[in-house]
């Protein structure tokens, strides 16, 4: 069974088409963080890309962080079936 995480990127609020988006998730256990999920995908027209995870049983201590056209953002906390928005004009994210 898997989990969803969707991706919208933007930039200046705007879809941003074709960007190529990669995901990596990560679990930190006694101060260590181990890559244990890493995926990427294109953002369709309006600026969506989603992406299939695994199914964890416990999402404490897993973050994720989003890569989009090789600017790094995150980590986030990971949550089940999450949804994420990345602004390329923006320094907040």
């Amino acid at each position: 069974m898997s989990s969803s995480l969707a991706v919208q990127v933007l930039n200046a609020g705007e879809p941003a088409p074709r960007k190529l988006v990669h995901i990596l998730i990560a679990e930190t256990t006694a101060g260590v963080s181990l890559g244990i999920h890493s995926d990427e995908e294109w953002t369709d027209d309006d600026g969506h890309a989603n992406f299939s995870t695994p199914d964890y049983d416990d999402y404490d201590g897993k973050y994720v962080w989003i890569t989009v056209s090789g600017d790094r953002h995150g980590p986030w906390d990971l949550v089940d079936d999450a949804g994420y928005t990345i602004d390329l004009a923006s320094d907040d994210d």
